[in-house]
């Protein structure tokens, strides 16, 4: 497996309040509502993902962002979430009223208390893959927190004077094909509420194979654990490969199979329910070939 870590290509925020200034070379980040209605902020971000060349397999991407500051009010924390844009963006010249379009689904989001100084990290694999693989372009991120009350977060840019704070894309990767498997898209619905627990389609692998598994929690109040499986075809017993994976409610996760061999030749997901009742999820498979 190989490993690139990316620095932005472009960051900034843009203030509700001063809606026509540009803030493109300012060395902090800012997401959430300041000092009421009005007063919103909002952060953008880019990589340049040219280092990447497919055909290849995104096994993780955690965006990591460096909180320095808050003047979060909602308490046990407030909630800071990631989504896709659908239209670039110039960091010398993006306002609050110029700012890029961005699709409406959730890719991926993180909680932060009051007074949390460190890293803060998101799960964006799936929509790194589909960058890499052209499904849509990359026109970068949206930053956005907590509009409703005054929950400011800030973090360090990457015009910060000590880039070991800079915003980073960690991309864990494979060289291969990714095929998708017709008929294995599936939606388990209920988890089962006594059990709690439930496993995906086995999916056969031949020799130098392996399986990624995108995965999205659809309850809409029970969180989910997941974990890959592997079984010695004909046995009936499932081992576990790797740690478990929790899912919150609403988000999706991406999980890989060890590559296949002589003696390990099928894989499933093993889900585990994290509350008393039932939960369900959708999952799509497909298979690289080395």
């Amino acid at each position: 497996m190989s490993q690139k870590i990316l620095y932005p290509d472009l960051d900034a925020y843009v203030a509700e309040h001063f809606s026509n200034i540009n803030f493109g070379n300012k060395p902090y980040l800012f997401t959430g509502q300041y000092l009421g209605p009005g007063d919103d902020y909002r952060s953008f971000i880019k990589f340049d993902l040219n280092q990447l060349v497919p055909p290849i397999t995104i096994s993780s991407a955690i965006l990591s962002l460096w909180v320095y500051g808050d003047s979060i009010t909602t308490l046990p924390n407030t909630l800071v979430e990631i989504y896709r844009l659908t239209q670039d963006f110039n960091q010398q010249a993006i306002t609050w009223n110029n700012q890029p379009a961005s699709s409406a689904t959730l890719i991926a989001s993180n909680t932060i208390v009051p007074g949390f100084t460190g890293w803060v990290t998101f799960d964006i694999t799936t929509l790194v893959q589909g960058w890499v693989s052209g499904t849509f372009a990359n026109s970068g991120i949206f930053v956005k927190g907590n509009e409703l009350t005054n929950d400011v977060v800030k973090y360090r840019s990457r015009q910060y004077n000590d880039s070991a704070e800079w915003p980073i894309l960690t991309i864990n990767y494979v060289d291969g094909t990714n095929n998708i498997i017709p008929g294995f898209a599936e939606s388990i619905t209920p988890v089962s509420a006594t059990a709690n627990t439930t496993y995906s389609t086995p999916i056969r692998l031949q020799n130098n194979q392996y399986a990624s598994f995108i995965i999205k929690n659809t309850h809409s109040s029970t969180d989910l654990s997941a974990q890959i499986v592997t079984r010695f075809f004909p046995s009936t017993t499932w081992i576990p490969s790797g740690t478990t994976l929790t899912i919150p409610t609403g988000t999706i996760r991406n999980l890989t199979s060890p590559i296949s061999s002589a003696t390990v030749d099928e894989v499933a997901i093993y889900l585990l329910s994290a509350g008393s009742g039932a939960s369900s999820a959708d999952i799509q498979p497909t298979v690289t070939q080395l």
